[in-house]
């Protein structure tokens, strides 16, 4: 279960946050005070690895204290089911078709709700449940008056039915009806011995009509004198109300359809850690003060960071306190020897980074030392460097959450990396898309290392309005304070050697650009038109870095043209984020095309797609001459597809060569720098390449 999005209501400055799209590695970005913590803590308090509830006293919006309804949905979140969580939940509901993506939600009262389509799980027993009522009724004596046989079958069958529809208010209501229309069965029996006590009684039982269950006991007693006038019957009835009895009590303890859905759902919602930058994170105390505070409940940050470390070492806090008027100190001590042992194996697992602890007390005073790997000596963990007690904390109560998985966690990092100096934030960057592997990370940011420049589409944006924070994935949504952030880290990757001309022209990659360039040349040299001599052509590290580097020539007053491959890497979202930036920005100097629409198609279509496939072959094979003929292949064949490069990478795979198309472009650009004309080229290659520059061109402003 992963969360995909999020929305916050009614919490200290969000009044309505609109709907959050959230991805494996999230960074919402905005300057401070832009609502980053109140987001990350409202969402927080939806399922908390630490029970922490919402507060309407501190937490509800500032303006609107008349409108206060412990009601208020403060947090929403949406969750994909995986394949196996689908699948158990088809077994509740017996329907085909389960929809993957669900709403729970809680509200300042601190409900959680689970929300489902309407019909989706119905508010009645399962099947498996009910069966197991229908078996608990007697069967009808064999030895019974007719009458009374008759009607007693007919009870049965009608308290079945009612079961079987999931009618127990209706059932409930007939109990009482059942047992009066038997008991009249018996009472206007033809029999010789029948008294007027007997008689009295069922006279009395009539004028109950419908009864409740204390009212049947009194009718028991009662009816005591038809015990010994009609034995079998009345057996059949006390069992039979006994039966009804039970079955009710059961239904009353059962939870429905729906009921069981929502338990289900619930107990799968993933926790989640909220960790602050701001934390204090220590491991030295006077535990007898700390005993204190958490007797009152009045714990501090560092006494809960102190409390994780001893409940992963293995350490109770009580036990501690007393053993600190032991006299055999020398036990003491091996008892923590043991502990730091056990701590220092649960984090062991941790791949990224490897501690050793080792705790020591003297009285009621106890520490935390650490080294790791990097640095060997052993110093109290309050010493080391903000640096190092972030990366120590961050694993330590990532894995404490996890209990020790480093799994199935929605992470909340609140400005991470604030005290690392930039190598150090590049490293928790990445540390952060490891772990996104199998958790949900969702952090706040305002400094340009913090910014995940490999996947633009992770980047959320805070802007403050006149009624409240607002966050939108759209820069142009955004406030000016905002894109500065963006703007920062745009500056920060890319080379300021790219400022050298007005009209640019950016690429995917070197292989674009050398295939582009050679072919511009050819162009000119057959009197045709080829890419203008003004225009700077700048090669990128792929679509997303093409995107920055655009807008950065952008922001600086140039005009440029963005051109992508039409493939999974330029169709992407990193695609979208450039139409979203590019087309849209309010100067009007940036243009967004893709060589698919040069050639007037959908997608599709690469920088390779030029070339005849015998003619790119040729190349493939200068390049992977040795290992083809190695592989004993002596024609290689394409499966079919659109895309050639796609088409030869799988037909190299095949024979286990991994294809590298940057190599076989720079044989291309050799060819190409040897013709002379257009003429050594197909007339195939010569019209695309006549449709790109086409296009280019009609894109690109006027000199």
């Amino acid at each position: 279960m992963r969360l995909v999005g999020f929305r916050v209501q009614m919490y200290r400055c969000i009044v309505d946050s609109g709907w959050i799209d959230v991805c494996a590695l999230t960074a919402l970005v905005g300057k401070n005070e832009s609502g980053k913590t109140a987001l990350l803590k409202a969402l927080h308090k939806l399922n908390p690895s630490v029970p922490e509830p919402y507060c309407m006293d501190r937490e509800w919006p500032r303006r609107f204290r008349k409108d206060r309804n412990e009601e208020q949905v403060v947090c929403s979140a949406r969750f994909e089911l995986d394949p196996e969580e689908i699948e158990e939940l088809r077994q509740f509901s017996g329907e085909d078709v389960i929809p993957s993506v669900f709403e729970v939600r809680r509200d300042y009262a601190g409900r959680l709700e689970v929300l489902f389509p309407p019909e989706l799980f119905p508010d009645r027993l399962m099947q498996q449940d009910l069966d197991p009522l229908l078996e608990m009724f007697p069967r009808v004596p064999d030895l019974v008056g007719s009458s009374f046989g008759s009607k007693a079958r007919e009870c049965l069958e009608e308290a079945k039915q009612m079961i079987s529809e999931g009618r127990f208010s209706d059932l409930a209501r007939a109990r009482g009806e059942h047992l009066q229309a038997l008991l009249n069965k018996i009472t206007s029996a033809p029999t010789s011995v029948q008294s007027s006590d007997v008689a009295g009684a069922g006279g009395r039982l009539e004028s109950r009509g419908e009864s409740s269950a204390a009212e049947d006991e009194a009718a028991a007693e009662e009816a005591g004198a038809l015990q010994t006038i009609f034995p079998r019957e009345r057996e059949f009835m006390d069992d039979y109300r006994e039966s009804l009895k039970q079955v009710l009590e059961r239904v009353t303890a059962t939870p429905s359809v729906l009921e069981k859905a929502r338990e289900y759902v619930s107990k799968r919602i993933p926790a989640f850690v909220y960790i602050s930058d701001c934390q204090t994170f220590t491991g030295t105390a006077q535990i007898d003060q700390v005993k204190q505070r958490k007797d009152r409940g009045e714990l501090t940050e560092e006494d809960r960071t102190l409390l994780t470390i001893m409940d992963m070492a293995g350490l109770d806090l009580d036990e501690e306190v007393d053993k600190s008027d032991v006299v055999d100190l020398e036990q003491r001590q091996f008892d923590l020897d043991d502990a730091s042992v056990v701590l220092t194996r649960y984090l062991s697992k941790h791949r990224q980074r490897k501690y050793q602890v080792q705790l020591r007390a003297d009285g009621q005073k106890f520490y935390t030392f650490i080294k790791d790997e990097y640095d060997p000596s052993l110093i109290m963990l309050e010493e080391r460097s903000r640096g190092f007690q972030w990366f120590f904390s961050f694993d330590l109560m990532f894995m404490h959450a996890s209990k020790g998985t480093f799994k199935n966690c929605v992470v909340l990092l609140d400005e991470p990396g604030l005290h690392l100096h930039p190598d150090g934030q590049r490293d928790l960057l990445k540390r952060m898309r490891d772990y996104s592997a199998d958790n949900t990370i969702i952090y706040t940011t305002h400094m340009p290392f913090m910014m995940d420049l490999e996947r633009p589409d992770r980047i959320r944006v805070l802007s403050e309005t006149s009624n409240g924070s607002i966050v939108a994935d759209d820069l142009m949504e955004s406030q000016e304070e905002a894109k500065l952030v963006i703007r920062s880290a745009l500056s920060v990757a890319s080379c300021p050697s790219y400022l050298v001309a007005q009209r640019n022209l950016v690429v995917e990659g070197i292989d674009d650009y050398w295939i582009l360039t050679e072919m511009s040349r050819l162009m000119l040299q057959s009197g045709e038109m080829g890419l203008p001599g003004d225009l700077f052509v700048i090669p990128s590290g792929g679509a997303a870095e093409a995107a920055y580097i655009a807008t950065l020539l952008v922001d600086h007053g140039l005009d440029a043209v963005v051109l992508f491959d039409s493939d999974d890497g330029g169709e992407g979202p990193k695609r979208d984020l450039a139409e979203k930036w590019l087309r849209r920005y309010p100067s009007g100097r940036a243009q967004v095309l893709s060589l698919a629409q040069c050639m007037g198609m959908e997608d599709g279509f690469s920088i390779e797609d030029i070339f005849r496939e015998e003619f790119y072959l040729r190349k493939v094979r200068e390049v992977y001459m040795k290992q083809l003929n190695a592989a004993g292949c002596a024609e290689l064949a394409l499966p079919p597809g659109r895309q050639l490069a796609t088409r030869v990478e799988m037909a190299l795979s095949g024979y286990g060569i991994k294809f590298d198309k940057v190599a076989v472009a720079k044989a291309l650009r050799m060819s190409l720098a040897k013709m002379g004309s257009l003429d050594e080229l197909s007339q195939e290659t010569k019209l695309a390449v006549r449709r790109i520059f086409a296009t280019v061109n009609a894109a690109l402003p006027q000199e």
